[in-house]
């Protein structure tokens, strides 16, 4: 029997070289509901196919990490919202830019940081690349005179190890991850395993294992046609597909609710989320595949 696990992140891959190939399997395997209107979408409405979430070492929420030195001077004790991303159009960095930049004032004690990679990228081409895309948001929203009136964001380019992933994420306070797809979501889950308020598109793996105001925040999307994906393959993301644009009020109302918190509910909030990542343990993703096989 044969069966192919893979992921997609837009509303079909109809004109792609997957529909041909997965019709050949006998059973798919995909990360999240989403992903099977996906499928039916693409022409395999009569394939036999189940959700198998990716499994997760929870054995890393149960050890404890530093706080990354550099990053806690340059927060001098803000409240920091955080995103982890390659650097492409789908995560949506502008949306991101924008939200930020137009609920919190300069004034508040706030900051945003924002962690970078791109294959083949120097962290300096990296930064480069950031810059730009950030002072033509701050141009477009024309909120203060000049680019420098704003708030800075900080920026770390480049790949850091595994650990140090999880120094940011203690470091930080708010993960915010307004993707216009998202098949699963490493980042955000991490995140909720430890500790820390979430805040993603109500899209792909978050639309499923996210409950909105419960164990995190989901940002409400509407369809829009893909575009921008100019470092996928030529039949990836291309205009035959749409995928999810985040709503810019609603994901401004969760940050600055992610932000309001009392350490009650943020405390309620982030234990129901460190419940739900142990949904997707090795030994519970081993006996589902038992189950399914």
């Amino acid at each position: 029997r044969n069966i192919g696990i893979f992921f997609s992140e837009t509303d079909n891959f109809l004109y792609t070289p997957w529909t041909s190939k997965a019709g050949l399997l006998d059973e798919l395997w995909v990360p999240n509901s989403q992903m099977i209107q996906a499928c039916w979408a693409s022409g395999l409405k009569g394939k036999d196919i189940k959700v198998v979430e990716p499994a997760l070492d929870t054995s890393k929420y149960e050890q404890s990490y530093e706080k990354l030195d550099y990053l806690v001077d340059a927060l001098s004790g803000n409240f920091a919202f955080y995103f982890i991303a390659d650097l492409n159009k789908r995560k949506n960095l502008v949306g991101l830019l924008e939200a930020f930049h137009t609920e919190f004032t300069t004034n508040e004690p706030v900051s945003l940081v924002v962690k970078l990679a791109k294959y083949g990228a120097t962290p300096q081409q990296i930064a480069d690349e950031f810059q730009g895309i950030a002072r033509v948001v701050k141009e477009n929203i024309k909120l203060y005179p000049r680019v420098d009136d704003y708030k800075p964001e900080i920026l770390i380019p480049g790949y850091l190890s595994e650990t140090d992933i999880y120094r940011l994420h203690t470091t930080c306070h708010c993960l915010v991850a307004p993707s216009f797809g998202e098949a699963w979501g490493l980042p955000i889950l991490d995140a909720m395993g430890l500790g820390n308020v979430v805040i993603a598109s109500n899209v792909g793996g978050p639309a499923d294992y996210i409950e909105d105001g419960k164990n995190g925040f989901l940002v409400k999307t509407s369809l829009t046609m893909c575009g921008g994906m100019t470092e996928q393959f030529p039949f990836l993301f291309t205009g035959h597909e749409s995928w999810w644009k985040p709503d810019s009020g609603e994901l401004k109302r969760k940050m600055r609710e992610a932000y309001a918190l009392s350490s009650g509910k943020r405390k309620e909030m982030t234990k129901r989320a460190l419940s739900t990542v142990y949904n997707y343990s090795y030994d519970n993703f081993i006996n589902k595949v038992k189950d399914i096989l």
